[in-house]
């Protein structure tokens, strides 16, 4: 296996080239439905022909999602979809049931989804 920034350039070709299989000219460029697809393959390590000749995909898919996953649930809103509070050194936690705030946490600034949110202000996927 390459190094992992190795492996993300390597997966972008691989995705180009999977996408391109099913009659799309990139994995950008590719339906929804296409993307899906690949993007399932990829998943399931089933991808075939050129960068995943040499590249195991499942061993990819790993790599890259170890990456992915540690970006978002660095997030604080990802980490109220979890029912995690934040760190809470150099206290601790005392309060352990649902609702419950410690005495020094503040009462929540808004009450707001973060995910249908973005929906409805149309920002999903902005960058």
């Amino acid at each position: 296996m390459p190094d992992d920034r190795e492996t993300w350039r390597l997966a972008a070709r691989g995705l180009d080239a999977a996408a391109r299989q099913h009659g799309a000219p990139d994995f950008a460029g590719a339906s929804e439905e296409i993307q899906h697809r690949v993007v399932d393959a990829f998943h399931r390590g089933e991808l075939r022909g050129e960068v995943w000749d040499e590249l195991p995909p499942k061993t990819a898919w790993s790599v890259l999602m170890r990456s992915v996953l540690s970006e978002f649930y660095s997030h604080p809103w990802a980490w109220n979809e979890i029912g995690f509070g934040g760190p809470a050194y150099p206290r601790g936690y005392a309060r352990f049931g649902v609702g419950q705030r410690e005495s020094w946490e503040g009462a929540p600034a808004f009450e707001r989804d973060p995910v249908r949110d973005t929906h409805a202000r149309g920002v999903e996927g902005a960058e």
